[in-house]
């Protein structure tokens, strides 16, 4: 027979609806599912609706704001990923978003993607619910499409950016635009855009604003609202810069969106739209006149300004980087706030907070560079480079050697100079152009005084510096000196690296906190008391800096806390607060919070941890698979036993999280991706999976008889709530604890009479017992002051709990024991310190059943390690003033 060659075409089956679909069935009418080969080929009418349509359109939102924001986080993630991989959507709306059955996004169609001009990389584009519905989005994959000609408007007009529509060059915030009348969309039931005609509705694009998300969502959070204007925003520059950024935003208002409405509260009705009002007083005239004259009026009125969104966004610098001349400062802010700049792998990098990466500046290479500061107007740095003063472009270029200097304490640029701190030598000044440096602030080298971190204020007439004695940089005099009289006034005893911010505040650090107190520049003194508003702020060594950057628009840059360890150890805590610690190798431990990493078995003599190192391949007792890359090693779950000292690998690849132990000892149990599966605990058979959930995020305790197991998982608002499930066929899964809350943390006593759990809703943890399974027949709160990690004694007479974990940093970080009795009535005693926790003790914990405790800490003496970041915090000021109010006389 002839063999022909067929040419096919095979694509994923979904299970779901579109957004679309999902916006016009509203919040009342049943669920009818669509299965849709090619969402994106659904038509969208791209005018107004009619007035009849207009008018039986539901009132009532179509989803709740928990809903809107589930799906939001999950198109913001996928988004993320093909940003990162350089790929711009261009077409995103909601006919491209499919909803599955099983509460997954995909972002579809992607027909009209193209690459970047400038494709950002970063991140392994694996994980997370928000998927990108495309085999491959590798570069190599996606050429730049004929169907983008230059000129050309491709997409969906509602959906468009400015840039789009008027055939500019286009990025990734484009797509962050669409995202946004996606979103306006979702929680108005209503398009952000509308027209009579097509020419119409461009228009109203590039020049008007959509009505406020909450003339239809009464109960908006602020900062959501904030969210959506941000997006809108015409120019692309104050858009969100990268979909991460947003997306960390949205989960932000998610965690805090559950807070309970004061029902009995009279609801305040939004302000008028002064668009509105101006329409309806229009046509209420009869003359034409008269409606010329309320046009002009509405064209040349004062536009309110929305407040500022305060957002916070990590960098982390790339696999192969850190940070370098780390004594002095690293950072620096661009004036405008725009570009951050580092010192790294012994050169300067440049980042604009559009970009997805930072990029070396050219010329700064190998010069090992200290002290950057950026010039006023924001296109030059000034740098410290082997005994001398530079300066460069900041797009890069031949350094310029403006004079010699010695080892720079700190360094600003005001006008046409730059001032130096030298130390025991005072702070000099030296001319943008160059030339020899000018003593202008002396110090007593008898009296062991050095100057750090100069900063002309008072328009000129007075300097402001740390000045250090005898004793530390923490212990050193925040002081301003009159430059015309030679006059010191000391500010603060006890701080270092102070600077005064255009907010009105002066601010300085110690021991890692950065302290903020009002400030009149007029008569140079304070009005206020210090008031700590950032900790964990990484210091220099020697020379008093500490690594923090400000701009004058209002931002703040932060390289947080102090370096850590990549290898930790396993310690046993007895009641006495006595350590031993376990002759386990050192190894990267994992010591995640929710992950709840670490689990004594039920007979103490082995210990079930996931290790989240790729090198530990060849250093254990279990062997590897032969065909496993090395690439899919690290994050697996071992057994450590602990009277023959072997660590053995349990499981390989799957990302693994939060190991169980049966009743029996005989098993370890875990989560992976959605799946919950068991390992015999000596590694032989296969995993044998228990049951598969959409958005599992741990297993928890067993029931005595092995019948039952708990779990916590993600639930329909988009938060943590703990549930059941029973192991025998047929499985079946229920939910035990569901709130608007986060509830997790899941833990049946030993009886399996009751279940701890810890809840947020008072808007921190707080640990609860209620009696399983009839978890509706009462509740006790155990903690008092803050609880997470519940564990019970092997009694099931004292249930532990931790004061330290998510949203919990207590000046003495402690496990807290309660007394418990399990008779008719559950009755508890008051929480009261067992031990304190171990120095560099992750947040996860266990009791072994002789009573004692597992933690996993630094080795003794090691210099803890973590990746170096930073953390960007825009519009910071905003919320500085807030925080710590300045006189307006």
């Amino acid at each position: 027979a002839e063999t022909v060659a067929v040419d096919f075409l095979v694509m994923e089956h979904l299970d779901g609806e579109t957004l679309a679909a999902r916006i016009a069935r509203g919040p009342s009418r049943p669920t009818r599912v669509s299965l849709v080969a090619d969402p994106g080929a659904e038509a969208e009418s791209t005018t107004t609706p009619s007035p009849t349509a207009a008018s039986e359109a539901s009132s009532t939102p179509p989803m709740t704001i928990d809903e809107a924001l589930r799906i939001a986080i999950q198109i913001a993630e996928a988004l993320d990923r093909a940003h990162r991989q350089g790929i711009v959507h261009r077409d995103l709306k909601p006919g491209n978003v499919m909803l599955t059955k099983t509460g997954q996004v995909k972002l579809l169609d992607f027909g009209l993607a193209r690459l970047a001009e400038s494709p950002g990389t970063g991140g392994d584009g694996r994980g997370g619910k928000g998927m990108v519905s495309l085999a491959d989005l590798s570069a190599p994959t996606m050429s730049r499409s004929p169907l983008t000609m230059q000129g050309q408007i491709m997409g969906t007009i509602q959906y468009m950016s400015p840039e789009q529509l008027e055939a500019k060059e286009i990025d990734t915030r484009a797509d962050i635009f669409a995202f946004g009348v996606v979103l306006y969309e979702m929680l108005t039931g209503r398009k952000a855009f509308t027209g009579r005609s097509q020419a119409s509705l461009i228009g109203a694009i590039l020049d008007h604003e959509p009505e406020p998300v909450a003339s239809f969502q009464k109960v908006t959070p602020p900062l959501l609202e904030d969210i959506v204007k941000r997006c809108l925003s015409k120019d692309r520059e104050e858009r969100w810069q990268t979909a991460r950024d947003l997306k960390r935003q949205l989960e932000w208002v998610a965690s805090r969106n559950a807070a309970p409405v004061n029902v009995t509260a009279p609801v305040v009705a939004p302000s008028p739209n002064p668009r509105a009002q101006w329409l309806r007083l229009g046509l209420g005239v009869a003359a034409g006149a008269a409606v010329a004259a309320l046009a002009v009026g509405w064209v040349m009125r004062p536009r309110a300004t929305a407040p500022a969104v305060v957002a916070r966004f990590e960098m982390e610098l790339p696999d192969g980087q850190d940070f370098t001349r780390t004594g002095r400062h690293t950072v620096a802010l661009s004036p405008d706030g725009r570009r951050l700049v580092y010192v790294a792998s012994n050169q300067l990098y440049l980042r604009a907070m559009h970009e997805l990466v930072a990029t070396p500046i050219s010329g700064t290479e190998g010069l090992d560079p200290a002290e950057p500061v950026f010039s006023p107007d924001g296109q030059w740095l000034a740098f410290w480079s082997n005994n001398q003063l530079k300066k460069v472009p900041v797009t890069g270029g031949t350094p310029v050697t403006l004079s010699a200097a010695e080892n720079p304490f700190g360094a600003s640029w005001s006008g046409e100079r730059i001032f130096l701190g030298q130390g025991s030598r005072g702070i000099v000044e030296v001319s943008v152009n160059g030339g020899t440096p000018k003593l202008v602030v002396a110090v007593d080298e008898k009296k062991n005084e050095q100057a750090h971190g100069p900063q002309l204020i008072a328009d000129g007439r007075a300097m402001l510096f740390t000045l250090r004695t005898d004793g530390g940089w923490d212990d050193a005099a925040i002081v301003v000196q009159d430059l015309s009289t030679g006059e010191r006034t000391t500010l603060v005893n006890g701080g270092r690296d102070a600077k005064v911010l255009p907010s009105g505040h002066l601010v300085y650090s110690r021991e890692g906190t950065l302290f903020a107190m009002p400030f009149d520049e007029a008569t140079l003194k304070t009005t206020g008391g210090p008031v700590p508003v950032q900790e964990g702020v990484r210091s220099g060594v020697g020379s008093g800096a500490m690594q923090i950057a400000f701009s004058a628009s209002g931002s703040m840059a932060v390289v947080p806390g102090a370096r850590q360890s990549t290898s930790f150890e396993l310690t046993w805590v007895d009641r006495q607060g006595k350590e031993d610690r376990l002759l386990a190798p050192p190894r990267r431990y994992s010591r995640a919070a929710f992950s709840a990493p670490v689990d004594v078995s039920p007979d103490g003599t082995k210990v079930a941890v996931r290790i989240d190192d790729a090198d530990s391949l060849g250093r254990s007792s279990g062997p590897a698979p032969a065909n496993l890359s090395r690439s899919a090693l690290g994050n697996d779950i071992w057994v450590f036993d602990i009277p023959r000292g072997t660590l053995t690998r349990l499981t390989f690849g799957g990302n693994p999280s939060h190991p169980v132990w049966t009743r029996d000892g005989r098993r370890v149990c875990y989560a992976s991706a959605d799946e919950a599966l068991c390992q015999a605990a000596d590694g032989t058979g296969s995993p044998q999976m228990l049951f598969k959930i959409a958005g599992l995020l741990s297993l928890r305790s067993f029931s005595p008889d092995g019948r039952q197991a708990v779990l916590s998982a993600i639930g329909p608002n988009g938060v943590g709530d703990v549930l059941m499930a029973t192991l025998e066929p047929p499985v079946e899964t229920r939910s035990l604890i569901q709130t608007p809350y986060a509830d997790a943390y899941g833990a049946l006593s030993p009886d399996g009479r009751f279940l701890a759990y810890a809840s947020s809703e008072t808007g921190r943890f707080e640990v609860y017992v209620r009696p399983y399974p009839a978890v509706d027949q009462g509740r006790w709160q155990i903690s008092i002051e803050g609880g997470v990690e519940p564990r019970w004694a092997a009694n099931g007479r004292e249930l532990f709990f931790s004061n330290y974990g998510e949203g919990l940093r207590p000046d003495e970080p402690a496990i807290l024991s309660v007394a418990v009795q399990s008779g008719p009535s559950f009755v508890a005693g008051r929480p009261s310190v067992v031990i304190k926790r171990p120095d560099g003790a992750g947040t996860s914990y266990d009791v072994a059943p002789d009573g004692r405790f597992l933690f996993i800490v630094p080795p003794k003496g090691a210099v803890v390690v973590t990746r170096p970041s930073i953390v960007v915090v825009q519009n910071w000021f905003d919320e500085l003033r807030a925080r710590v109010p300045v006189s307006t006389r």
